[in-house]
């Protein structure tokens, strides 16, 4: 039983490790759906990922703020301007270029594929506030 579990892990621990990525658009828009740095919890919770397509090197999104809308008067706790898009894609980065992806199959997945992601990111009112792309080359 011993030399069983022994070949076993050495066989294991010999041949390349290759994570799959969970099935279903669901789970990958939930995985890769950003936390928008600087937003309060009611907007980051309203945040959705309203379209997904993907290839073999890209993967683009459409992030939907529902609690953004720019057909109306800037209000305290909704201000587009508290959002920092810029650390958005520096923590979105992190994820990416992170061992194992922080502990997320897709990331990881799409790190060693090299996979690009790219982020259009609009308001309820479908007017884009920001876009970014991430990529191997922002690893560091």
């Amino acid at each position: 039983m011993n030399k069983i579990i022994m070949v076993s892990f050495l066989s294991a621990i010999s041949t390349p490790l290759m994570a799959q990525v969970p099935s279903g658009y669901e789970k990958m828009a939930a995985s890769l759906k950003p936390v928008l740095i600087g937003a309060t919890d009611i907007v980051n919770r309203s945040v959705r990922v309203d379209r997904l397509d993907a290839s073999d090197n890209k993967i683009d999104m459409t992030v939907v703020v529902g609690m953004i809308d720019t057909t109306k008067p800037l209000e305290g706790d909704n201000d587009l301007r508290l959002i920092s898009f810029s650390r958005t894609k520096e923590s979105i980065v992190a994820s990416y270029c992170a061992p194992f992806g922080r502990g997320d199959l897709y990331f990881d997945t799409l790190k060693q594929r090299n996979v690009q992601l790219n982020y259009l990111i609009v308001a309820r009112s479908e007017v884009a506030i920001s876009s970014f792309s991430v990529s191997n080359n922002d690893c560091k």
